[in-house]
């Protein structure tokens, strides 16, 4: 997944330096669950029993929520977290309070409403669709949904429990909506993406994202994220002062970086859509 490449070499990047080391100095046993949710699991388990391991960089919300019920001493470096204090694994995103710290790639929903809002024609009527049992997706839907009543805007959503139900849940709103938005949810922002776009693109509806994805995501009209180089070096960098003694997860800030928009504007023009400069943030 390019993605997670890219979390992995920017995390090693930012260790090096912050610890004096070059690149390939620091070792790291890395593995990844390609999307699947049960791998994950198993993978946080496995963590948690090899005693080998100094430290852990866990990417993305699901994957610190599951080591984290398990491990309680050795610190947890999470990157690109959505919600740390929602998924229970800080007190705070100032001092989280326990062994878990790391970047949170948190994409304010006021910045998504705002970019919405930017976009001719402006959308009536606004589809979504996720796990409504992941806790990042549940806490996305809510905050959009509340924030849209002003604007005259309204929300539809789709659930979607595994892969199976994605390409259904995707179907039922193509005809209903005039864009579809997609937040942070494994599901539908990685192994359910390719079914989602091809459903839009079929239908002609503009897709966004706002999750931490590539920019230049496959299908997306638009993606609102930080920059995934940053969350990964700076939490590396985060890494190296807790493994060097000079700070520790509890007292240890979780950094969040501001989201910008990229636009596929050859998809944009097909589709009849444009958007405000001044909402790329």
């Amino acid at each position: 997944m390019p993605i997670f490449d890219t979390y992995v070499k920017a995390f090693k990047v930012g260790f090096a330096r912050e610890a004096g080391l070059a690149p390939d100095q620091l070792h790291m046993d890395v593995k990844s669950a390609q999307g699947d949710v049960n791998l994950l699991q198993n993978l946080a388990r496995n963590a948690a029993r090899d005693s080998s391991y100094n430290a852990f960089e866990v990417i993305g919300t699901s994957g610190v929520i599951g080591l984290a019920k398990l491990e309680k001493t050795r610190p947890i470096i999470g990157i690109g977290m959505t919600d740390p204090v929602g998924a229970g694994v800080a007190k705070t995103l100032e001092r989280p309070g326990a062994n878990v710290t790391g970047t949170t790639s948190s994409i304010p929903t006021p910045f998504v409403v705002k970019f919405l809002e930017g976009m001719n024609p402006k959308p009536k009527t606004i589809g979504t669709i996720g796990d409504p049992s992941y806790e990042s997706f549940a806490a996305f839907a809510d905050r959009f949904r509340a924030a849209l009543p002003p604007t005259g805007m309204k929300l539809v959503e789709a659930g979607a429990a595994g892969p199976g139900d994605v390409a259904t849940a995707a179907r039922s709103l193509v005809d209903r909506v005039d864009v579809i938005v997609l937040g942070t949810d494994i599901l539908t922002t990685g192994t359910g993406l390719p079914a989602i776009a091809a459903q839009a693109k079929a239908h002609n509806v503009p897709l966004i994202i706002a999750a931490p994805v590539d920019p230049h995501t496959q299908g997306a009209t638009a993606v609102l994220a930080p920059s995934n180089e940053q969350l990964g070096e700076i939490g590396g960098k985060q890494a190296a002062r807790i493994f060097l003694g000079k700070a520790k997860a509890a007292t240890t800030p979780f950094y969040a970086i501001p989201p910008h928009a990229t636009v596929d504007q050859a998809a944009a023009k097909t589709l009849g859509v444009s958007f405000s400069p001044a909402t790329f943030g």
